[in-house]
């Protein structure tokens, strides 16, 4: 994925006056939509564009104290990914152009000055980079609806970044939202390779225990059952992404699946699949991830 997330930063460090005010109920809809996108991104791992200062302002001023018991789990998640995404940050110096706004306005009445100071630098480093997409995500609560995208501007000179309405639907009264139609572009397709990975009593995992030189024993994919069964998509759909790989326990064969790019210059793929009888092969991550 050849593009930075740029996270609106309002959609965690709340307003609380506005959280206070009559204004309550759209928020129980915003922490739905930001636990939505949260999960899109520990899944599909883009590069997020955030100083670590910025982290912490987020960690640090997030209302967790402060919200009734039905926001626990909100918070909890909201912790948990900030405090796990590191390896995926994509970092920028604290240099603020002078003058430089952004069309809406990213800088919010209600940050403290160091949260004031981070937009700056965040503004300022998607308004000078010229080799990456940056990529706005934001919610509808949160976004004027009077603009189409996100924009940097210096005196006469703006520049515009896609901006995904994270909970905007593609159609009125569609369950489809820009979020699920953005990663939908980079959603992995499995193709079975055949020649390696069909199914045979030489390639399971008996004959894989009995193998002397396992380095070079090519296993089967026991979920596959033809080019008409879902199931090894299923699988592919709901893995995990570590580096080019994808993983995914298959609890109907009781073995793990790894999914390998044919070209790992395209992010869809295809992808073919293979047991994993070796369990020391299975990063720790992705153990994490599955509770296995």
């Amino acid at each position: 994925m050849n593009f930075h997330t740029v996270l609106d930063v309002s959609a965690i460090i709340w307003d609380k006056d506005d959280y206070n005010s009559a204004n309550r109920h759209q928020y129980y809809g915003l922490m739905n939509s930001t636990l939505n996108l949260l999960d899109k991104l520990k899944k599909e791992q883009p590069k997020i564009l955030i100083r670590e200062e910025l982290l912490a302002e987020l960690i640090n001023n997030f209302p967790f104290d402060e919200l009734p018991d039905n926001f626990y789990e909100f918070g909890i998640s909201v912790y948990d990914f900030l405090s796990t995404t590191g390896s995926n940050i994509i970092s920028y110096p604290d240099n603020i152009i002078p003058d430089i706004t952004s069309i809406p306005d990213i800088l919010k009445p209600h940050y403290n000055e160091t949260t004031k100071n981070e937009i700056y630098y965040l503004i300022s480093a998607i308004h000078t980079d010229a080799e990456t997409q940056n990529i706005y995500f934001t919610f509808q609560y949160l976004w004027d609806d009077g603009e189409d995208k996100l924009k940097t501007k210096i005196g006469k000179e703006a520049k515009g970044y896609e901006t995904i309405i994270c909970d905007k639907p593609i159609k009125p009264n569609d369950e489809l939202t820009e979020l699920d139609n953005f990663f939908a572009k980079f959603k992995p397709i499995f193709k079975h390779h055949a020649d390696k990975h069909f199914k045979s009593p030489k390639k399971n995992r008996e004959a894989w225990e009995k193998c002397e030189d396992k380095s070079k024993f090519e296993s089967q994919l026991s979920c596959y059952n033809g080019d008409d069964d879902p199931t090894p998509q299923e699988l592919l759909d709901s893995a995990f992404k570590l580096g080019k790989k994808y993983y995914k326990y298959d609890e109907c064969n009781k073995v793990w699946v790894t999914f390998q790019s044919e070209n790992p210059k395209i992010a869809s793929g295809p992808y073919h699949g293979y047991d994993e009888y070796d369990e020391n092969k299975i990063p720790n991550e992705v153990r994490k991830h599955f509770n296995k």
